[in-house]
């Protein structure tokens, strides 16, 4: 009878560690699956004469962007080849040259989405569509923002409005995308000495 109940105990906590594991490997899989779905959304630009994105220069990054472009409705995504680097706690100059509204957008916390407050880092306000702007925006990277390479949107469209969102909508026109690095933070020279040893003393 003993031999019967611990068998029966062992057995049970075999298939409890045996469950345990399945449900692990589950949650990583369903994990991994959201992270590889979770994509930006493509704007709609239905209305290509409200206005036009012809330049995008940034400054006071490591790493900056020089974009010039025909006007192009639509939308591109530049963020595989142009890019601006800073730091968290940085700040990056963004220069657009534009008609009609413009606005800038951050993922700043790298999920796939520009919906999270503080993201949309600035908006125009109600601007001519046959004239051309250059707008200069001052960016701050939050000290709490996600490390590594981020998506930045610039739109333009329909004056700065509800009507120009960032996935776009009636009266947008044109969108383009670019990368952010936030670099990740380097350690504190005090962090680093207190594991390094200051001596090394053999004793016989």
């Amino acid at each position: 009878m003993l031999i019967f109940e611990a068998t029966f105990k062992i057995k049970k906590r075999l298939n409890m560690k045996k469950y345990l594991s399945l449900f692990l490997i589950a949650s990583i899989s369903l994990l991994i699956t959201d992270s590889l779905i979770a994509q930006y959304c493509t704007p709609r630009t239905l209305t290509p004469s409200w206005g036009a994105i012809t330049k995008v220069v940034t400054t006071g990054g490591t790493i900056n962007i020089s974009k010039t472009t025909a006007t192009k409705y639509g939308y591109s995504n530049y963020s595989s080849t142009d890019s601006v680097a800073s730091a968290l706690g940085g700040s990056i100059t963004v220069k657009v040259t534009h008609k009609s509204g413009m606005a800038i957008w951050v993922d700043w916390n790298d999920n796939g989405s520009f919906a999270q407050a503080g993201d949309e880092v600035y908006r125009s306000g109600n601007l001519s569509r046959t004239s051309s702007f250059t707008t200069t925006v001052s960016i701050a990277v939050p000290s709490g923002a996600s490390t590594g390479s981020l998506r930045m949107r610039i739109g333009s469209g329909y004056y700065s409005s509800s009507y120009l969102k960032y996935c776009g909508g009636s009266y947008n026109t044109e969108f383009e995308d670019y990368t952010v690095y936030v670099a990740p933070p380097k350690k504190r020279n005090a962090e680093v000495a207190a594991n390094t040893p200051l001596s090394t003393e053999y004793e016989g």
